[in-house]
């Protein structure tokens, strides 16, 4: 909530000094989106956006069946700058609330802990299930910074 009223309170002191502005909607790799922009000098811009997707999927190995959900929620505040007409460089902070989670089941008869399985057996398989989440925590960690690509089209006003 406050992240909102800081958001809203900028724009609403950019807008102020704005030249020009529009509205336009995006999709890309945050998802799809709203800009809210407006002009600073005749080549140089400002936006204040949002943009999010949800992504459910799943995958089926020998041992394990996974189960994933991804929420992406992304806040935009930019500067662009267009050197050539409506084509525009942009650069600026996009704070996000992105959450993964991801459950794995194992295939009948693998990687089990039930009533017919040994002491040996269920150790195994809690060595086997930590060694997986380690390597899936390893994966995700390039995760943290991802280029962000995106096509939009805006309406001035």
């Amino acid at each position: 909530m406050r992240t909102r009223m800081i958001l809203a309170a900028a724009l609403a002191a950019t807008a102020a000094t704005a030249q020009a502005g529009g509205v336009g909607v995006r999709a890309g790799t945050t998802g799809v989106g709203v800009d809210l922009g407006g002009d600073v000098a005749p080549t140089l811009g400002w936006r204040l956006g949002v943009s999010g997707m949800n992504v459910n999927t799943h995958l089926d190995t020998n041992d394990v069946r996974y189960d994933a959900k991804a929420k992406v929620l992304t806040g935009s505040l930019l500067l662009d700058w267009s050197p050539l007409g409506p084509f525009r460089i942009s650069g600026g902070f996009m704070p996000n609330n992105n959450k993964i989670d991801l459950n794995g089941q194992p295939n009948s008869g693998n990687l089990t802990c039930g009533p017919a399985a040994t002491p040996a057996q269920c150790a195994q398989a809690q060595s086997d299930v930590a060694a997986e989440q380690t390597r899936l925590e390893d994966s995700l960690k390039k995760f943290k910074y991802f280029p962000v690509g995106s096509l939009g089209i805006t309406i001035g006003f």
